[in-house]
């Protein structure tokens, strides 16, 4: 499914439907996870390889790795925006 870029108002982006993604005010990505009710943020990869790399592309979409896991919900991808399940 194609994901939506959303933006921060305040310090929460507006995720207001499944497969939205954005980044608040304070550089954090917040994601509305496919086939779910999670609205969440996603930490980025720390030094101690905990969290996600994203990747912010040109045209406003992100890339996140590795997958997106939540059991017994959902698991996949977020690939230059488009959800893809495993």
């Amino acid at each position: 499914m194609q994901g939506r870029r959303v933006y921060a108002e305040g310090n929460k982006p507006l995720c207001t439907q499944v497969g939205d993604y954005g980044k608040d005010t304070h550089g954090n990505w917040w994601i509305w996870v496919p086939d779910t009710n999670i609205v969440c943020d996603l930490p980025q990869r720390t030094s101690d390889g905990k969290g996600w790399t994203i990747e912010e592309h040109e045209d406003g979409t992100i890339t996140t790795s590795p997958s997106i896991n939540f059991p017994h919900h959902w698991h996949g991808y977020l690939t230059k925006g488009e959800w893809v399940s495993c």
